[in-house]
């Protein structure tokens, strides 16, 4: 028997933009589309950053809920770890969510306590 694995598929960066590449996903429809192709393509699990429809970092817990329904109404089988991103120059002084330990690194947490 051969060894199992699961194929992440990493839909859009935190500095990934459209002027990189115009295939990247901002919207909820448009990550719930290439969710949908990368699950047809033997995905088992997606990695999205919420994006605002500029291309901004998400940090709205809203949008992020809203890209994240998206993909799952698209493709329920689909395992969706959703990010907001906020790690790219932002401090907490200047915003950053509450945080949460996880092993030795502190990370933003904007879904829980």
């Amino acid at each position: 028997m051969g060894r199992k694995v699961i194929v992440t598929c990493a839909l859009v960066g935190s500095a990934t933009r459209k002027n990189q590449n115009p295939s990247t996903p901002y919207t909820p429809r448009e990550l719930a589309e290439s969710a949908h192709l990368a699950y047809q393509a033997g995905a088992a699990m997606v990695h999205v950053h919420g994006v605002e429809d500029d291309g901004t970092n998400a940090a709205r817990v809203e949008r992020i809920k809203e890209s994240h329904d998206a993909i799952k109404e698209r493709t329920p089988e689909l395992i969706v770890n959703m990010t907001s991103a906020l790690g790219m120059g932002r401090l907490r002084s200047r915003g950053w969510p509450k945080s949460r330990r996880c092993g030795r690194k502190w990370l933003p947490s904007t879904w829980g306590p």
